[in-house]
């Protein structure tokens, strides 16, 4: 029976070995580590050394293989690779070996190289399996030809997308575009689920420009294919393609008969609806609509009632005649008692908080609307929009105080997240606008580091632009105040009147702080109301400040913006590249960088 002692002697022995062993792993680990950064910083010899020394004695490891036979080929050596190469088909039997081999008697022009590649061909025969992993390595090589050989050979014993995706890869590397199409359509016509992967491959080479080559190339064989046989694949292939042209019309040809082959891609519809609103296209948008509520078979689904409710709200946006917003005021009220879902029904309610506050101006009514959702629209989970929506009405009525009551009641429930912030911006901006310029600050300084970037950023300007005008010993803060009831209106959307405004104030303040202040809020309302020469003029006088940063970054980007959407992409792409370059931590940076690259390929 063991004693104590012996079970203590038992314990440390057994810890020891853990710890011995950990110890060498370690060790092994390391000295790896120390040859990978000996191998990519190019001191190969310390690599080799250190690899060869490893190697010895221990099995296969793919990383090390490589990493020794790059070096010899690199430093020359290809007795030393071909002797490392034969060596390592000792440990393992791996088809790259034999490419390996191929490689280097294709390097040294010896009458090796042709028999070894029979002999690949010779075991792909025998072992399909390994088609696949030579078919890399010769790509590895660029042995694009050699790679095209095998898969073809494999997909001939054993067809699959995988394989057709890969060669069409290839046929896109050298260049053969008709090729790389016909392939990737093969890929699809074997299965049709591959959809998602071929147009992930496809994205880097089909653009906007419909006279781009992949386009045409690609248009050519899907068109070639539907007149043979018009398959769901295809047509679901061309809609994706007009949807990257931005030709919205032509892909809901492509999308209508898609569903009418098979309902079930009605969410295909929706989805090119949003898609083409996204991008400014209202009226293709309300064809969509108007062709999905046409279908009676749907009545009853939700897609049916979430195009409803999205294209009254679209009308909502675009009917400017009193006439045509009070028969839509009608039509939205037949409609809510027909719509099953909360979702939706909610939709429509802010729809026409929005009619009777920014359209009709009637705030009395969109103020008993708002109280009573807040009483009886159910779920709660409603509440805090309805109680934002009531807060701003009473922004709208310059009843400020009642604002800031009801956004502060909103907060209490929302203390964190994005409603939380965003009514504690609201309450600073109600401050803001009765001119109580301090409690403004309190607040927006508490928003700079909120977690919703757009609400942080918003905050960052305003208390920037409160404290660059703020005058300690002037009581009467006249340029802050002007600038104050110019924001108020251009909130309230009577953008014109902020232009006219401006215009008449600006040569009052020149040299004073608050003109650039009133240049962006000049360019930014002369984006809403379409004046794009007029913002491109305001955001070009902002940048001639050389020692204003607040506004430099957001006129950078909308310069960008605007000429891009003047098809002007030289032009667009400097601006671009200047917050690229100088705002790296900047809030529009990621959407710069997204537009930036979208122009290169598009120049290129």
């Amino acid at each position: 029976m063991l004693n104590v002692n012996s079970l203590r002697n038992i314990k440390i022995v057994f810890f020891s070995a853990i710890l011995l062993f950990s110890s060498v792993v370690w060790a092994q680990t390391n000295d790896l580590q120390l040859a990978k950064t000996y191998y990519e910083e190019g001191e190969w010899d310390k690599a080799l050394s250190i690899y060869l020394k490893w190697y010895k004695n221990k099995t296969f490891r793919q990383d090390v293989y490589n990493h020794v036979l790059d070096i010899y080929l690199k430093q020359g050596k290809y007795d030393d690779a071909l002797k490392y190469v034969n060596e390592a088909k000792k440990k393992t039997t791996l088809i790259s070996h034999d490419v390996d081999e191929y490689h280097i008697h294709k390097i040294l022009k010896d009458n090796q190289a042709e028999k070894i590649k029979k002999k690949i061909f010779l075991r792909i025969k025998k072992q399909p399996h390994t088609s696949m992993s030579a078919a890399y390595r010769f790509k590895y090589y660029h042995y694009l030809d050699e790679a095209l050989e095998v898969l073809d050979y494999y997909a001939k014993i054993r067809p699959a997308s995988i394989t057709y995706t890969q060669m069409a890869d290839i046929y896109a590397e050298k260049g053969e575009i008709e090729k790389m199409m016909e392939y990737y359509l093969k890929a699809l016509q074997i299965d049709p689920k591959f959809i998602y992967h071929v147009t992930a491959k496809l994205t880097r080479y089909i653009t906007d420009n419909p006279e781009n080559q992949y386009n045409l190339a690609l248009k050519k064989q899907l068109i070639h294919k539907l007149q043979k046989n018009e398959h769901p694949i295809w047509l679901q292939l061309l809609e994706w393609l007009y949807v990257r042209e931005k030709n919205f019309d032509k892909a809901f040809v492509f999308s209508k008969a898609l569903y009418l082959q098979n309902n079930m891609y009605v969410s295909n519809l929706m989805n090119l609806a949003e898609d083409a609103l996204e991008n400014n296209q209202p009226v293709t948008t309300a064809k969509i609509f108007h062709f999905i509520l046409s279908q009676k078979q749907l009545e009853n689904q939700p897609v049916y009632q979430h195009a409803l409710t999205s294209l009254l709200t679209l009308q909502a946006e675009i009917f400017k005649h009193p006439d045509s917003i009070k028969n839509l005021e009608k039509k939205i009220y037949q409609t809510i008692p027909r719509i099953h879902y909360s979702q939706y029904k909610a939709d429509l309610f802010k729809t026409l908080l929005k009619i009777y506050t920014e359209k009709t101006r009637e705030l009395n009514k969109a103020l008993l609307l708002s109280d009573s959702l807040i009483q009886h629209f159910t779920p709660q989970k409603y509440r805090t929009k309805w109680e934002e929506y009531k807060g701003d009405i009473l922004l709208y009525k310059k009843q400020f105080s009642d604002a800031a009551i009801t956004y502060t009641l909103m907060r209490e429930r929302n203390k964190s997240g994005e409603p939380g912030y965003r009514a504690l911006y609201k309450i600073a901006l109600a401050s803001f606008f009765e001119h109580d310029f301090d409690w403004a600050h309190k607040n927006l300084k508490a928003l700079k580091k909120a977690t919703d970037k757009k609400i942080a950023n918003d905050a960052l300007k305003l208390d920037f632009i409160i404290l660059s005008n703020y005058q300690k010993n002037d009581s009467l803060q006249k340029p802050l105040k002007v600038f104050a009831d110019l924001y108020f209106e251009y909130f309230t959307g009577k953008h014109d009147d902020v232009i006219k405004k401006i215009d008449s104030i600006l040569p009052l303040y020149k040299g004073q702080k608050i003109y650039d202040d009133l240049l962006y809020l000049q360019a930014k309302s002369a984006e809403k109301t379409g004046k794009i020469q007029l913002a491109i003029s305001s955001w070009k006088e902002i940048l001639s400040f050389p020692t204003e940063k607040i506004h430099r970054e957001e006129a950078l980007f909308k310069l960008g913006i605007l000429f891009e959407r003047l098809n002007q992409p030289e032009e667009a792409r400097k601006y671009f590249l200047e917050i690229l370059e100088n705002y790296k931590d900047g809030f529009f940076f990621p959407e710069a960088q997204k537009h930036y690259l979208k122009l290169e390929n598009k120049i290129s």
